[in-house]
């Protein structure tokens, strides 16, 4: 006769107006948190255990968005810059990643094409 084993996996996901609360056994808490601040967005990412990753993001008045970063607990700072090239249909975006870190810096950039029919 053979064993059966059963492995029973509990989660819980709690939504609010400005975040999110999820639990799932054997892979722990994931927090998401943001807040609109002086006309950008606060945001608070994080798993437990794990890290934490915290942001500010705002877009000037040409369309850049630009989000610094700090992650936790690499102790990093990440800045991304982002913006869009073409305004017609073809909806071309270059985002620009730049992470300053203790030992190891690194670049990168990453083109997105959307299209619209």
């Amino acid at each position: 006769m053979a064993d059966v084993i059963y492995h029973a996996m509990s989660f819980v996901d709690l939504q609010f107006p400005n975040g999110q609360l999820t639990y799932v056994s054997y892979e722990g808490l994931t927090t998401s948190a943001f807040l609109p601040l002086c006309g950008g967005l606060l945001q608070a990412q994080g798993q437990y255990p794990g890290e934490m990753r915290y942001s500010f993001s705002c877009k000037n008045k040409w369309g850049t968005r630009i989000t610094p970063m700090v992650l936790w607990p690499d102790k990093s700072f990440a800045l991304g810059l982002s913006q869009a090239l073409a305004w017609k249909r073809s909806g071309l975006m270059m985002k620009l990643s730049i992470q300053f870190s203790v030992g190891r810096p690194s670049f990168s950039v990453q083109i997105n094409n959307v299209i619209e029919f």
